[in-house]
């Protein structure tokens, strides 16, 4: 991905629309039928997060060989909104395996990753603000922030 100290600061601030999917086995293959059939309805240039239930295996010996991970045509179909950024509860997002070029998809769309994101399953709504800012680091692609999600009250 790009160098984080030549990402505009309000890249990592938006709306967000979450994917909840059901709870994800160890080695899921995440395609794009299941995140269409869960998905709400997305507007282009949102942030997308997407929720396994993985998180619930932090500290356990397969937490991150053991990760759900997406296929490249759902890698494709996320891109077809055009988001800002792409994040989830996954430890990775190609197939520790067999890579087929997830993230080269992902960061050739110009979308950022966030991962691993914790405490998806707490939310209620489809849509939030997200709040993801990382530390300022130059010349890396990635670094440690905290990220927040807001729900709206109706």
């Amino acid at each position: 991905g790009p160098a984080l100290e030549t990402v505009a600061p309000l890249r990592f601030v938006g709306q967000a629309a979450v994917i909840q999917l059901p709870d994800q086995p160890a080695s899921a293959v995440i395609d794009a039928a299941l995140l269409q059939a869960h998905a709400p309805e997305m507007s282009e240039g949102d942030s997308i997060l997407i929720a396994t239930g993985w998180e619930a295996h932090a500290g356990q010996a397969d937490y991150v060989a053991g990760s759900p991970h997406l296929t490249r045509d759902a890698a494709e179909w996320l891109m077809s909104f055009r988001p800002s950024i792409v994040g989830g509860d996954m430890t990775t997002n190609d197939s520790p395996r067999e890579p087929q070029g997830v993230n080269q998809v992902i960061f050739g769309h110009g979308a950022l990753l966030l991962a691993p994101l914790i405490n998806l399953r707490q939310l209620k709504s489809s849509h939030i603000s997200l709040f993801a800012l990382p530390i300022k680091v130059a010349g890396v692609c990635g670094a440690p922030c905290r990220a927040l999600a807001m729900e709206h009250s109706h």
